[in-house]
């Protein structure tokens, strides 16, 4: 199976992991679609119908960006063993509001952890699945409710819940409203009652041109002008919210309104999950090559699960051919603490190891230290348990919420055709794509070779494969011709070993977990 051409990852693709449970997960996204009038489609795009003014969310409710966002989820909840970051001393939440629940996949599985709480899942569109869904047992403890809350009240009672919970809504919050938001949080709370928020940064993930250009067969030198060859995309993209006035950099500007507006706040570090790693270069190319024609599953797509649990690596082991060790001035003035776990994937065979490929895992980047109680929210005892493909997850996660952005890209760029042409230029769009009638599949095209790079950097597929599922089966059209798939493994190889140790340490995610309480008790 080849992993130049990847399919689109799906649930039941998912569900033969053995380290992934995905439990109801047809009922999570039962009767999504069926709610049309949600919905506007643009290019085969599902958007929300309202105005980007009042509601300036960007992405797309199409089925991959809804499957992915409740893996996210399961993953979360996975590493804290809960559906809360929130240490309730035996004391579980009787009234809890999920502010921008989604698919209300959280609320699903909090009713199996809190069988006594009642929920109200709010969101701006209907894709939750209906009460008729829903365990008898618990359809009477579950409401969902839309509204926008960005333009109206919240629809609550003053004091009306004991617990609040939210995630990933800061991608449609402008930084106008997050006090206003506040308020009305605080105004829902009961007094001595608790928010959780879990909110990531907005990152562009990129590849160093060294391997896009190998992918390709480009043995032209590198164009310094540019960092990356997606640049156009990571402008657009940058635009997309910029122009809402939505903050990038969420995780650094919540906690100043924690502090404002509740008590006993407690702020993680920023957690920051690296790209996955490189696979090692084989010590004979030539070797592996002819050893990779006999198998079914090229070393190219051979999970990165590839280092013997017993082996033991520290902050000062090498992370590429050069030794470069990830110390602090390799981010500024900001402290880091790393520790490389082991891998608890032990299904898969491990292939010969190398310093080259060293696994780069989940770790603390934080301007100021930490205390105890901040740190135990998701301590790295936590994060050692992260999985190579579930590193890979985040990355795969991270840039399909770009390609999610993709009809707010292409507004971006039509509204620079028309008035920005010298900006355009200087990202790589000459002239004659400019004038050209037939923008939109540029643009398109653009968009495709982005995704189709990062699916192979992701190698998603083969991690899948490499475990020992007995269910999982090879899809179609992932094979390609023997002699164009060992010129592309030979390029990449190749083009390893000039490798940076700064490409192994790209970051894929940046993630913060906040939490407070409201005073009056």
């Amino acid at each position: 199976m080849s992993v130049m051409n990847l399919p689109a990852l799906s649930f039941e693709d998912l569900g033969t992991l053995p380290s992934l449970s995905f439990d109801d997960l047809g009922t999570r996204r039962m009767s999504v679609f069926l709610k049309q009038t949600n919905f506007n489609k643009n290019h085969g795009k599902k958007h929300h119908k309202f105005d980007k003014e009042k509601a300036p969310y960007p992405l797309s409710f199409d089925h991959l960006a809804l499957d992915l966002d409740v893996i996210d989820h399961i993953f979360l909840k996975r590493l804290k063993n809960s559906v809360s970051f929130v240490d309730f001393k035996g004391k579980k939440p009787k009234n809890c509001l999920d502010l921008g629940c989604g698919t209300g996949s959280w609320i699903l599985d909090a009713l199996k952890e809190w069988p006594e709480c009642n929920f109200v899942g709010f969101d701006l569109v209907n894709i939750q699945p209906p009460l008729f869904a829903i365990n008898r047992a618990h359809v009477a403890q579950v409401r969902w409710i839309h509204g926008n809350f960005l333009t109206t009240k919240l629809p609550f009672e003053d004091d009306e819940f004991d617990h609040v919970h939210i995630r990933s809504i800061a991608r449609a919050v402008p930084e106008s409203k997050w006090g206003y938001l506040f308020e009305e949080i605080n105004r829902v709370l009961k007094p001595g009652g608790v928010i959780e928020m879990l909110e990531d940064d907005l990152i562009f993930p990129s590849l160093p041109q060294w391997y896009t250009q190998a992918l390709r067969g480009d043995d032209r030198n590198v164009n310094n002008d540019f960092s990356h060859d997606h640049i156009l995309l990571e402008s657009l993209f940058n635009s997309v919210f910029d122009s809402r006035f939505i903050n990038r950099q969420p995780t650094s500007i919540l906690p100043s309104y924690f502090t404002t507006y509740f008590r006993h706040v407690l702020c993680s570090p920023k957690i920051c999950f690296p790209a996955p790693p490189l696979p090692p270069i084989p010590d004979s190319l030539e070797a592996d090559i002819n050893l990779r024609r006999l198998s079914s599953l090229p070393y190219l797509n051979r999970s990165l699960l590839n280092t013997p649990r017993n082996q033991q690596f520290t902050d000062t082991d090498a992370y590429s051919s050069d030794s470069c060790s990830l110390s602090e001035e390799d981010v500024g003035s900001e402290n880091l603490n790393q520790r490389t776990p082991p891998s608890t994937d032990e299904e898969l065979e491990p292939l010969c190891g190398h310093a080259q490929a060293l696994p780069l895992l989940p770790f603390y980047l934080q301007p100021t230290s930490p205390t105890l109680s901040e740190l135990a929210l998701l301590p790295l005892s936590s994060l050692e348990s992260v999985t190579y493909f579930e590193m890979a997850l985040q990355f795969h996660r991270m840039f399909h919420l770009v390609l999610a952005c993709q009809e707010s890209m292409w507004e971006v760029l039509s509204d620079r055709i028309r008035n920005r042409e010298a900006e355009l230029k200087s990202l790589g769009w000459d002239d004659e794509d400019i004038e050209a009638e037939h923008s939109r599949q540029r643009f398109d095209k653009i968009v495709d070779r982005y995704k189709s790079d990062m699916q192979i950097r992701a190698a998603l597929w083969h991690r899948i494969a490499s475990s020992s599922s007995p269910s999982f089966r090879v899809p179609q059209g992932t094979i390609l011709s023997a002699e164009n798939e060992e010129r592309i493994y030979r390029n990449v190889f190749n083009a390893q070993k000039r490798a940076h140790g700064d490409d192994l340490r790209t970051p894929s995610r940046f993630m913060r977990i906040f939490i407070g309480y409201k005073s009056g008790l």
